[in-house]
C-alpha cells in the first residue's frame, strides 16, 4: 500500500506541475502503463527506478532498495520491455487465427515467428537483469532482511516491524531455492515473468478505461468524488490500508469499468473429462475459448448491458445473481493470482487522482475501436484532460 500510494503520490504531483489552471491533457495509456510497470517492479521486486522517481526526495526511502547497493533499473530498458510485450501479444494473436503457422518449425521460418522469438528473448532479458542484481545483493546481505522477519521455522511471515527492512518477494524465492524447497533458478525466473509480465499491462489497461468512463459520466464521477472526500477527510487525502476499504462506491465504479471491459476479453481452457453442457457435448481434450466480454454483456444477467450502471454492485443489486457472470479475473482453480492486488492499486491509484483532479473527456467510449489482442487494446491514442481541483 505504501508503494502504491507513493508511485500515485509521484504521478499526481507530475501532472500538477504539467497543468495550469485549466488543466493539461495526456495520453492515457503511456502514462499508466508506465505507472503499473514502476509499481509491480516496485512492489515484487523492491528495487528503484532511474527516471525521475530518483529525484523525489519525499519518496527516496521506499523506492530505494533494501541498501544503496539497490538495482536501478533503466528507462530505456523499460520502454523497450513495453514495446517488446506490445509486439509479443500481436504476433502471438496473428500465430493463433492462422493454423499453420502452429507447427513451430514453421512459425520459425516466418518474419512473424523471428520477431516473436527476438520479444521473447528481450522479455526474459529484462526480468533477467533485474533477478541477477537482486540476487548478488541478496548474496552481499545474506539474506538478512528476509531472515529478519520470518518466523523460526522460516514458513509463516509475520508482521513487519516499521523500522525494519520490507520483505522482498524475490528474496522469498531465492531463500526457498537455497532452502531447497522446490525452487531453482529457472523456477525464480517464470516467477518473476508471471508477476511482470501480467502485473502491469491488464492493470493499466483497467485503468484506462476506468478513467474513460468517469470523465465521460461526470454525475457518477462527482458522486464517487464526494466518496473519496469524505473517506479521506481524516487523513489529508492520503490512502492507506484503513481508509481503503470503506471507498465501497469506488469498488462499484471499478467493477462496472471492468464489466464493461474486461482486460482480458478471452481465456481459455482444456477440457480435461467428457462435458455435457445444456445444448452441447463437449469432448475430453477440446480446447474451449471463453468469452468474457460477451458474458459480461449478456443481457440475461446484465439489464441495459452497454449502460454505465456502477449501481448494479451495490451489494442489494447483487443478491442472488450468478457468480460466473461477472468474471474479470477468471474464476476457478486458474484465476487470477494478482486480482486482490489489482484491485487495491486500482482503487488507490483512483482514489488520489479524483482527491485530486476533474477528469473531463475527449472522446466518447462508444466511438473506441479496439483490439482484442492478449489485453483489450485501444487501436488508436486516448486522451483525457486533468484539471486540478484547489484545495
Amino acid at each position: 500500500m505504501d508503494c502504491f500510494a507513493n508511485h500515485t503520490n509521484h504521478l499526481i504531483k507530475n501532472l500538477k506541475a504539467e497543468s495550469g489552471s485549466d488543466g493539461v491533457i495526456k495520453e492515457l495509456l503511456p502514462l499508466l502503463t508506465t505507472f503499473t510497470l514502476n509499481t509491480i517492479i516496485g512492489t515484487l521486486v523492491c528495487i528503484c527506478l532511474s527516471d525521475d522517481y530518483n529525484k523525489i526526495q519525499n519518496n527516496v526511502v521506499l523506492l530505494q532498495a533494501e541498501s544503496t547497493t539497490g538495482v536501478v533499473i533503466e528507462e530505456t530498458d523499460m520502454e523497450q520491455y513495453k514495446q517488446s510485450l506490445y509486439e509479443f501479444g500481436e504476433t502471438f494473436i496473428h500465430r493463433c487465427f492462422r493454423p499453420w503457422l502452429m507447427p513451430e518449425f514453421f512459425f520459425k521460418l516466418t518474419s512473424k515467428g523471428q520477431q516473436y522469438q527476438k520479444n521473447l528473448k528481450d522479455l526474459h532479458s529484462f526480468t533477467k537483469k533485474i533477478i541477477e542484481k537482486r540476487k548478488q545483493y541478496y548474496e552481499e546481505t545474506g539474506g538478512k532482511s528476509l531472515d529478519s522477519s520470518i518466523s523460526p521455522n522460516k514458513k509463516d511471515l509475520q508482521p513487519i516491524p516499521a523500522n525494519q527492512k520490507r520483505l522482498s518477494f524475490l528474496n522469498i524465492l531465492f531463500s526457498a531455492a537455497e532452502r531447497d524447497e522446490g525452487v531453482d533458478d529457472r523456477g525464480i525466473q517464470e516467477e518473476v515473468d508471471t508477476f511482470i509480465f501480467e502485473g502491469h499491462d491488464t492493470t493499466g489497461i483497467a485503468l484506462l478505461y476506468i478513467i474513460l468512463l468517469l470523465a465521460e459520466h461526470r454525475d457518477i464521477q462527482n458522486r464517487v468524488r464526494a466518496e473519496i472526500e469524505k473517506v479521506l477527510a481524516d487523513d489529508n487525502g492520503e490512502v492507506n490500508f484503513n481508509n481503503i476499504k470503506h471507498l465501497t462506491y469506488l469498488e462499484c465504479c471499478i467493477k462496472e469499468a471492468l464489466r464493461l471491459y474486461p482486460s482480458v476479453v478471452i481465456i481459455s481452457r482444456k477440457i480435461k473429462q467428457d462435458l455435457v453442457l445444456k445444448h452441447c457435448y463437449v469432448p475430453r481434450g477440446t480446447i474451449l475459448n471463453l468469452r468474457i466480454f460477451d458474458t459480461h454483456r449478456d443481457a440475461n444477467f446484465w439489464p441495459r448491458p452497454n449502460v454505465f450502471d456502477p449501481d448494479r454492485f451495490l451489494p442489494e443489486n447483487s443478491v442472488d445473481r450468478h457468480p460466473f457472470s461477472f468474471i474479470p479475473f477468471s474464476a476457478g482453480s486458474r484465476n487470477c493470482i494478482g486480482q486482490k492486488f489489482a484491485m487495491l492499486e486500482l482503487k488507490t491509484f483512483m482514489a488520489g487522482l479524483l482527491y485530486n483532479f476533474y477528469l473531463e473527456p475527449q472522446e466518447c467510449t462508444a466511438n473506441l475501436r479496439l483490439i482484442p489482442e492478449l489485453v483489450i487494446r485501444p487501436a488508436h491514442p486516448v486522451y483525457v484532460k486533468f484539471v486540478p481541483i484547489n484545495r
